[in-house]
């Protein structure tokens, strides 16, 4: 009967031992995610060569929005889809399609971005 035990209770610490957390999704730290000084060159364009460039470049044919530039990004987010498209709203088709959602911080630097007057620097 002790066997049983002592093998019984090997085999639960082993299982619980197998659980694993990411601790970025555990203890997010938003100081990281610089939203006060964001930059199309620095910033906004390196997520969108990432994550959207793929199907929305200005040589795809997956898609009928091209928004490689800055141009054609400004003219995109007037049309009002960018946003809702982006953070998954409902009424919106879900970006980047096919894939995970971005990241909160990319998000938020591109939405400050866009607030902060969608400078071209």
């Amino acid at each position: 009967m002790l066997r049983i035990l002592i093998g019984f209770a090997v085999l639960i610490l082993s299982l619980e031992s197998c659980f694993y957390d990411s601790e970025e999704h555990l203890y997010p730290n938003p100081a990281l995610c610089d939203t006060l000084n964001v930059s199309y060159n620095s910033d906004v364009n390196p997520i969108l060569q990432n994550r959207c460039y793929v199907c929305h470049g200005n040589n795809n044919t997956i898609s009928v929005y091209e928004f490689e530039g800055y141009l054609d990004l400004v003219n995109f987010i007037e049309k009002g889809k960018f946003l809702g498209a982006i953070k998954r709203e409902g009424g919106f088709l879900a970006m980047p399609q096919g894939a995970d959602k971005m990241p909160d911080c990319e998000i938020s630097i591109l939405e400050a971005w866009i607030n902060q007057g969608r400078m071209n620097n």
